[in-house]
């Protein structure tokens, strides 16, 4: 039989105590723990009704351990420490007045008919963590080595701070409609640590550097999946686009704000040679380059960067390749080199590196040009050929191709 320990009192505490139980259940009363105080529930901790109060002072906190699941429906006070290696399902109010969670587990979820505005969110022990509904950070969030797993809903860091976020090798992934959000009001780089699949990582990190101290507010989410699936079509794109990243995107949204800033997106050589950013606009259902940005190599890391954006209308960007247009070789059939002015010469188009050579109907060599340098006015060692038509062999320099037909002197 499930074992519940009922509270029906005010509870002031100092010390340590161990309660033995599967179920901590507060039915209406109030809980204080007093700074310096540690509490260690073996169970489950539902606060139906009433309130509990988790206190600091300057110099010492109450600790409150929870091994298994927390559910608040009334109120809780978080001065102090919450150390919890359940779920979070808050459904009331959670006032919490700059203390500190901390999940001690691997899998963890944090759900609830409440959005909970935590101060200092610890991620302590590698693994997923998994939000069932939206969540905000207003103090430090300690990422560390975890994965916070957003789905539909997103994650919301108000500290303005650029470290408000720490993290080692841990990101934040979101599916279609969720990610990860951040305040700024500062001239410093603010990291955005996306990424996907805990347990075979890719993590591509974006940064925002403003060029002021006003605020903005950006949403950013990486999605690893082709643009197609979400309905950007990668050949649908400007001409001089040669190839649009196809493995990964990202969603990069400002919720407000307007200053200039500095966009980094952070890659892997492995990922492939690209040469830009390009996004993908709405109103043209195409892709199209980001004229100012860039590709740079740092050590190992790729950055794509645009030293300063302010357009944010469009909110899919892709990295892509540069498409090199090469135009077609132009050879004439027939040229008049009577000295009139007009078509003197046998001219060669789009063909800057090609070797010509002509030979006449005897197979003799009557013309050539390395790198297509000179055209041909008709002579032979400075004397005029005879109108006829004669042959040429045209190696284009270009995967061995070589082009053969005639030209025909008309005087």
């Amino acid at each position: 039989m499930k074992k519940i320990i009922f509270i029906f009192a005010v509870i002031s505490l100092f010390g340590f105590v161990n309660l033995q139980a599967q179920t901590m259940l507060n039915n209406g009363q109030l809980i204080y723990i007093k700074e310096g105080t540690q509490i260690h529930v073996n169970g489950d901790v539902n606060n139906k009704t009433g309130n509990i109060y988790i206190k600091k002072n300057q110099e010492l906190k109450a600790d409150f351990t929870v091994n298994g699941n927390l559910q608040n429906n009334a109120n809780i006070y978080a001065e102090g420490i919450i150390n919890l290696y359940g779920n979070w399902i808050n459904n009331a109010n959670f006032y919490n007045e700059e203390g500190t969670v901390n999940l001690q587990s691997q899998n963890q979820t944090l759900e609830g008919s409440q959005e909970t505005y935590f101060y200092n969110l610890n991620l302590n022990i590698a693994g997923v963590k998994t939000l069932a509904n939206n969540q905000y950070v207003q103090g430090v969030l300690k990422l560390n080595d975890s994965e916070i797993k957003t789905l539909t809903n997103y994650l919301v860091i108000e500290n303005k701070e650029p470290n408000a976020i720490v993290f080692s090798s841990g990101f934040v992934s979101s599916e279609q409609g969720g990610y990860l959000s951040r305040k700024m009001n500062q001239t410093a780089s603010y990291i955005f640590p996306v990424g996907n699949n805990f347990d075979n990582p890719i993590v591509r990190n974006v940064s925002l550097k403003p060029s002021n101290i006003a605020e903005n507010q950006f949403n950013i989410r990486f999605a690893e999946k082709n643009p197609n699936s979400e309905g950007y079509n990668i050949a649908s794109k400007e001409e001089d686009i040669g190839y649009i990243n196809e493995n990964f995107f990202h969603v990069i949204e400002r919720k407000s704000g307007d200053s200039n800033l500095e966009l980094s997106i952070f890659y892997k050589q492995d990922d492939g040679d690209f040469d830009y950013l390009a996004d993908w606009n709405v109103n043209m259902s195409e892709w199209q380059i980001i004229q100012n940005s860039y590709a740079q190599t740092v050590s190992a890391e790729k950055i794509m960067k645009i030293d300063a954006i302010n357009d944010f209308t469009n909110t899919v960007y892709a990295l892509a390749k540069y498409e090199k247009l090469i135009p077609p070789i132009t050879i004439y059939n027939s040229f008049s080199p009577n000295g009139d002015g007009l078509n003197d010469y046998w001219i060669i188009d789009n063909c800057d590196n090609c070797e010509v050579k002509v030979y006449n109907r005897n197979g003799n060599l009557v013309f050539e040009s390395d790198n297509n340098s000179v055209s041909w006015d008709g002579k032979y060692k400075n004397k005029r050929v005879p109108d006829a038509t004669y042959y040429y062999v045209i190696d284009t320099k270009q995967n061995a191709d070589v082009l053969k037909g005639s030209v025909t002197i008309i005087r």
